[in-house]
């Protein structure tokens, strides 16, 4: 199972839900999405973001590998994250979308991918 987020620290809720699946059935893999074009300063952005999603994990113990990708668009980065073998590296069969219910602003977008 793979997860894919912009707001991972917004709300943690898919992040939560992914551990515990992890937890579950072994593994599971989180992705915190950049949107923009790849440079020095947004790999070093990307760098703070995963030792901060990194630290998130180990404080909750869990079995979730973490990383980050920056693309240009939320469509781009789905169809690179499918293509990424899991951690235990086989294909992932399962890719957990996350939205505010309250505010789904990005809703539009996970429909339309």
């Amino acid at each position: 199972m793979i997860c894919v987020s912009q707001d991972s620290f917004e709300r943690d809720n898919a992040f939560k839900l992914l551990t515990w699946i992890s937890h579950r059935y072994g593994f599971g893999t989180y992705i915190h999405l950049i949107e923009g074009y790849y440079s020095r300063i947004a790999h070093l952005e990307a760098d703070q973001f995963l030792t901060q999603l990194i630290e998130k994990s180990e404080d909750e113990k869990s079995r979730v590998f973490m990383d980050t990708i920056i693309s240009p668009s939320y469509t781009s980065a789905i169809a690179q994250i499918i293509q990424l073998p899991s951690i235990s590296g086989m294909d992932n069969n399962l890719i957990l979308f996350e939205f505010d219910k309250e505010n789904p602003v990005n809703l539009s977008q996970i429909i339309d991918n």
